[in-house]
């Protein structure tokens, strides 16, 4: 094993196959470039593409538990991480108290890339929000997997791309959006992103009211205040860390989205 394997020091086993992903019995089919969809997006184009061609010794699994860095910042590239089962937050320190959640994760996504192309150290952290198992791909192998498979670079291109579309739309909002907004459409990010519970109204991820204020971009008492407003207002109501979405049209509508 490779001495920049950052698993060296842990219990590791192979790495999924397709079977055991459960990704369908068409797995070896040759999508189109722009059959993302197919996949979910392109995060979930690159995660099965990325598995599919991986077949080196090296290629292992590691489990996280929750709160553990998955990388953290500061730290130089040396893989891509895909996510096989479990939630991520990829937060970044803001040089104040609180840190920056800038992305949420899950479940057959690839994270640490940017960096890795860009070979630089990591500018934000990657932190299980539960336990989460992640496939890690050598530096060498991924670049080796890019030179043959072109549709793969260009879905990473369009995965930049949309990373720097986000990036640039939440420095909008934060400039010229209300909390009250700008929390309606973080509740709906969480829904879309991470699903509804079997009762179809629980947000399928808890987060602590510090980790929601961070993706929202404002302080923690005021996120908790706006929350107390949705709630006398008949949209959600809380129970520790679970929320539960009472009235998704309204927030669709102060987000001034279309569901």
């Amino acid at each position: 094993m490779s001495a920049d394997n950052p698993l060296n020091n842990s219990e590791t086993q192979p790495i999924m196959g397709d079977s055991d992903l459960g990704l369908g019995q068409n797995i070896h089919s040759q999508p189109k470039i722009a059959d993302y969809a197919s996949y979910g997006n392109e995060s979930g184009y690159i995660f099965h593409k990325i598995l599919r061609e991986h077949g080196s010794p090296e290629e292992h699994i590691k489990s996280y538990k929750k709160g553990q860095a998955i990388f953290t910042e500061g730290q130089h590239a040396n893989g891509l991480f895909c996510i096989l089962d479990g939630k991520v937050k990829i937060s970044k320190s803001s040089g104040q108290t609180r840190d920056q959640i800038v992305r949420l994760a899950k479940s057959r996504d690839v994270i640490g890339y940017r960096a890795l192309i860009a070979n630089e150290v990591y500018h934000a952290s990657a932190i299980a929000l539960e336990n989460t198992k992640v496939g890690y791909v050598p530096k060498q192998t991924f670049f080796q997997i890019l030179n043959n498979h072109p549709d793969i670079v260009m879905g990473m291109m369009k995965l930049l791309s949309k990373d720097l579309e986000s990036a640039e739309n939440k420095l909008v909002d934060i400039a010229t959006k209300s909390v009250k907004i700008r929390l309606a459409e973080v509740l709906l990010l969480l829904k879309e992103t991470y699903g509804l519970k079997a009762d179809n109204l629980t947000i399928n991820v808890n987060l602590t009211r510090i980790e929601l204020a961070a993706i929202v971009g404002t302080a923690p008492e005021v996120v908790i205040r706006q929350l107390a407003k949705f709630k006398k207002e008949g949209l959600l109501k809380t129970k520790a860390r679970s929320i539960f979405l009472l009235n998704i049209p309204k927030l669709v509508e102060l987000a001034n989205l279309q569901d």
